[in-house]
């Protein structure tokens, strides 16, 4: 799905992060320290001019994206 949104954005490179800490999962909690380490250590290697995430409240609330929001804030 966030591969679709970067397409029909016209965004070129589009980096979805999967890691086996973070299942998906509306029961999981994710921890933001790992989430901040691999986002930085992800920016850190490429050059890019945003980070594009979900809202404070993420989509219905769901805590892998709220959790998102808090990691790249």
């Amino acid at each position: 799905m966030i591969s679709n949104y970067c397409f029909l954005q016209g965004m070129k490179d589009c980096k979805v992060i999967d890691h086996p800490q973070l299942p998906d999962g509306m029961r999981t909690n994710w921890d933001i320290i790992l989430m901040q380490e691999l986002l930085y250590e992800y920016m850190s290697k490429n050059n890019f001019d945003a980070v594009i995430t979900f809202g404070p409240n993420g989509v219905s609330g769901h805590t892998n994206h709220r959790a998102c929001h808090h990691a790249v804030k």
